[in-house]
């Protein structure tokens, strides 16, 4: 038989509402609600209203070291990536400092040719606009020398 709280037969008798007959429509506490839904992750196929049978707590405790020992398992591991993490942390600062110097050194040695190829290249420009002047110059030689035999050998 399920009792209504709200129902007046059941204040006016001084019904008391007991949790059996209420079970299905009353609404559970959160910390029932909250241990409902862990024990549901870890067993979904368990229905979990039905009372507590007597080696419950044994139980339990079975469930609460098995947690526990997965709990100290992935803390292990968690401390022992966090090892090889920072291993490989050290490795690489060695690598990023010696390409860091190489960089360095790369970059000294190309600002010097840099400095190089500047000062060659304005030698060979001025080289060939030495070269242009005096081709131009031989050819008016030649032209003015062609020019002064024409004239004289028609004289």
């Amino acid at each position: 038989m399920t009792l209504d709280a709200t129902a007046p037969d059941a204040a006016a008798h001084g019904a008391a509402i007991q949790e059996g007959d209420v079970r299905d429509s009353a609404i559970p506490s959160p910390a029932v609600q909250a241990t409902a839904y862990t024990r549901n992750r870890t067993k979904p196929n368990v229905d979990w209203r039905v009372a507590e049978e007597p080696n419950r707590p044994r139980e339990r405790r079975k469930e609460h070291d098995e947690l526990t020992a997965e709990l100290v398992h992935m803390a292990r591991r968690l401390k022992s990536n966090n090892f090889a993490l920072r291993d490989l942390v050290e490795r690489d600062r060695e690598i990023v400092n010696k390409a860091d110097l190489a960089l360095g050194v790369n970059a000294g040695r190309f600002k010097d040719q840099h400095r190089d190829l500047q000062s060659f290249s304005s030698k060979s420009w001025a080289t060939t606009w030495k070269l242009i002047l005096l081709t131009v110059f031989v050819l008016i030689s030649l032209l003015l020398t062609f020019m002064l035999i024409v004239v004289t050998k028609s004289s």
